[in-house]
């Protein structure tokens, strides 16, 4: 019978609980004028081979003043497996400078 063990006199419970996921993006800065560096970042906890990765985006173009703009992430999750975790962002800057 499903959902018993052999000789248990009663059914259990079993929770499950979503695992956590943190999304690290990493901060960088570049010089006013230049073209924006490659963002990066990481997603530490994935579990069975999740295949979900991240692109890391930002608003600012070569004609951005001086100053901060923050790299935000879209997620892509090709196996649809997003809904098992728990996501927090640990969100990065980019930095704009004097050139």
């Amino acid at each position: 019978m499903p959902g018993r063990l052999a000789g248990a006199d009663a059914d259990a419970t079993v929770s499950v609980t979503p695992a956590a996921l943190a999304l690290n993006i990493d901060s960088t800065n570049r010089a006013y004028g230049a073209v924006n560096p490659v963002f990066t970042g990481a997603l530490v906890g994935l579990q069975n081979g999740d295949a979900i990765t991240a692109d890391f985006i930002n608003v600012a173009t070569t004609n951005s003043l001086v100053g901060t703009y923050p790299i935000t992430a879209v997620l892509n999750d090709p196996g649809s497996k997003l809904g098992n975790y728990t996501v927090s962002t640990n969100g990065g800057t980019l930095t704009v400078t004097t050139a």
